[in-house]
């Protein structure tokens, strides 16, 4: 057993929870009658899920997520579901004891709620207008978490927003794209180079270009542009609908080169992309 083993052991057994006689009874009753240490191995593994994790201190917690079985705990659910003659509102929770999950559910909520009411304020209950506001896990491995909440408008035309709830499980903190980063890496030059390179080569009229009238060409990325890492483990950067291309483009995604960005990340986050 090495030191972290024995150090991680310590802090269970100091921090853990003991179940109750009567619920340690009922596991037993549930479980095949077979070796008892195989029923206390069971017990254990249901006290550490259901008792533990969920009231753990942060030092322990911090140590568990190194551990892939505890990475992948992250549940979604909707805690709201409104719907009438022209909407149809989805609210998500992600269901995980951390203050980025609650900044996350707090967020969420309170993006959604904006969305419905500017929908009502400006079309009521009109029949030919509609709000759809959905979310998704778009990744949930044992180092990443990310949550795609999108709003999609349809009226005498379509107006689509997205926004990317990311969380470094390693770190249990929410991300923006500058943390991806070490420090002074200057990030911000190589994705610019990598979007504009899509943009200069487009012929059909997807983005804004240098010289169009009434419109302003992309320039750089910022703290505001959304961005998710794949189940492929690449970097994607989204902008919003009509920020750098015509309202027809959608939510345009950019998948970065995983070498064009590579010496410039932190070590932890090239496990994550790689």
């Amino acid at each position: 057993m090495d030191k972290f083993d024995r150090q991680l052991q310590k802090d269970l057994r100091a921090h853990a929870p003991q179940m109750s006689t009567s619920g340690k009874r009922k596991f037993e009753a549930a479980l095949p009658h077979k070796k008892k240490h195989y029923k206390g191995l069971v017990i254990a593994v249901f006290a550490l899920v259901l008792f533990v994790l969920p009231n753990i201190n942060a030092s322990v917690a911090q140590r568990l997520y190194d551990l892939p079985v505890v990475g992948e705990i992250f549940k979604v659910t909707s805690i709201y579901h409104y719907q009438d003659d022209n909407t149809d509102v989805n609210i998500p929770q992600v269901k995980k004891h951390s203050q980025s999950v609650t900044y996350i559910n707090k967020s969420a909520k309170e993006w959604t709620t904006q969305a419905l009411s500017e929908f009502k304020k400006t079309f009521g209950n009109a029949k030919n207008a509609s709000l759809k506001v959905d979310y998704k896990v778009v990744t949930n491995n044992k180092y990443w978490f990310t949550l795609k909440v999108e709003s999609l408008t349809t009226a005498a035309d379509s107006g689509r927003k997205v926004y990317y709830y990311n969380i470094d499980k390693a770190t249990g903190k929410t991300v923006t794209i500058k943390d991806l980063f070490k420090q002074g890496y200057d990030y911000k030059k190589v994705i610019n180079s990598s979007v504009l390179k899509v943009i200069n080569s487009d012929t059909k009229g997807q983005y804004f270009k240098e010289g169009d009238d009434l419109a302003t060409p992309f320039k750089t990325i910022d703290q505001n542009t959304q961005f998710y890492i794949n189940n492929k483990h690449q970097l994607v950067m989204v902008f919003q609908q009509g920020d750098i291309g015509p309202m027809s483009s959608g939510t345009p995604e950019f998948t970065i080169s995983t070498k064009t960005v590579m010496k410039g990340l932190k070590e932890h986050v090239k496990k994550i992309i790689y």
